[in-house]
């Protein structure tokens, strides 16, 4: 700044002392605004990048996670199934994950080759649960602010209004009495020996009760539903949660 200064002095005359110092004021000032407008151009340039990049408008909840549910019979049901641990299916007809009981590992079937939600495809033949235990919260795999039902839950489901149709191409039971319906998939079945079958005819769904060294569940197929009792737990059934 100082030898810019001495440039411009050379260049000119001055009359006295006074017009000099005007000068030197002059010539300070407009170099001090210059870096004040440079400061304040590269601050303007900043805060318009920064506001550009920033989002605060509200995000969407994530569908995976957040369910609005259906009130049948005093209970609130998800609309879709259990897919991953801790996440819902996309849709109502989505099979979502089969489940072991008391356990969050999911288990999906593609042309019957086997695979769960850790990425390898080795069914746990020798999975069980102490007898009388019940799904601890820790192992539930449904979504946050949601459960596995418990067998009360589940039979009042059963006791609703129900009938076998296809939706969107895929079978299965609505239960329920319009507007307030849910669909179940029949979605098939693991067996103990994680073999997989029955995809279109039965649908079977996990309660979080055990019943002795059995466990409690839902069974529908076109022409029957029943609350069924036989289960080890060793199986692998769909899950349909509840709100807490």
């Amino acid at each position: 700044m100082f030898e810019k200064l001495s440039q411009k002095i050379k260049t000119h005359s001055f009359v006295n002392s006074d017009t000099f110092a005007i000068f030197v004021v002059k010539i300070l000032n407009k170099d001090k605004m210059k870096k004040i407008f440079y400061l304040l151009t590269v601050l303007f340039t900043a805060s318009i990048l920064f506001t550009a990049c920033r989002d605060d408008k509200p995000k969407p909840s994530d569908p995976s996670v957040t369910d609005e549910g259906v009130v049948i019979n005093d209970v609130r049901w998800a609309t879709r199934n259990v897919d991953m641990p801790g996440t819902f299916a996309p849709y109502p007809e989505s099979f979502g994950m089969f489940y072991q009981w008391g356990g969050n590992i999911g288990w999906i079937s593609t042309d019957y080759s086997v695979i769960n939600s850790n990425g390898d495809d080795l069914w746990d033949v020798g999975w069980s649960s102490p007898i009388g235990s019940i799904w601890k919260q820790a192992q539930d795999p449904c979504p946050p602010n949601w459960r596995v039902p418990t067998s009360e839950e589940i039979l009042s489901l059963y006791d609703a209004d129900n009938i076998w149709t296809t939706q969107n191409g895929i079978n299965g039971r609505l239960f329920g009495t319009a507007p307030n319906q849910i669909f179940l998939p029949a979605s098939g079945i693991f067996n103990a020996n994680g073999q997989f079958g029955l995809k279109g005819v039965r649908g079977e769904y996990w309660s979080s009760t055990p019943r002795g060294s059995f466990r409690w569940y839902l069974i529908f197929r076109e022409d029957h539903i029943i609350m069924g009792g036989l289960h080890f737990g060793s199986e692998g059934l769909n899950i349909r949660c509840v709100a807490k």
